[in-house]
């Protein structure tokens, strides 16, 4: 569970307006919570061990297209890149490492596959910890066993309407 693979999707919820009556002769301090909205992504390595002090460089692309400025850090002792991203961030990308050895992993906000469309079942299972080579089918399949068994549904294999509708509670999307 919150481990990014590849090809993973992030959402973030749409901005929520909340109007304030307020009076125009008196003085109000507000305070916007949940601002910015912080990016927390996982490295481990092929043994599932954490990814710890890895330099990293994060690049943000606006909704015009406009580049934001670069973060740069290494991640901390858990493998954790933790960023704020600003509600005009659209997508970006990670470099992970540095030189002929980094990675580079693209990332969008705001936007995950529909639960009923096969990219969208296996984005939300990936991002639930079930993980599987996204090409092969057989993978994928005993991904989805193994998540219906431990939402003791009927033990198939096939994305069903009961399966889709779990995985998107289980994924709160």
């Amino acid at each position: 569970m919150n481990i990014l693979m590849e090809k993973d999707e992030v959402f973030l919820p749409e901005r929520r307006v909340q109007p304030q009556p307020c009076k125009t002769t008196r003085r109000y301090i507000m305070r916007l919570i949940g601002y910015p909205a912080m990016l927390r992504v996982r490295f481990l390595d092929d043994r599932f061990y954490p990814r710890k002090d890895v330099p990293y460089r994060l690049i943000l692309v606006d909704a015009e297209g406009a580049e934001l400025p670069d973060r740069e850090g290494t991640t901390d002792g858990d493998g954790f890149l933790i960023e704020p991203i600003p509600p005009t961030a659209l997508r970006g990308e990670i470099w992970l490492g540095k030189g002929e050895d980094g990675e580079s992993w693209p990332v969008e906000f705001g936007y995950v596959r529909p639960e009923h469309e096969s990219e969208g079942v296996k984005s939300r299972l990936a991002n639930l910890g079930y993980s599987f080579d996204p090409d092969d089918a057989d993978q994928y399949s005993e991904a989805l066993r193994a998540f219906q068994y431990d939402c003791e549904l009927p033990v198939t294999g096939v994305a069903d309407d009961a399966t889709t509708t779990k995985l998107t509670q289980w994924h709160l999307s």
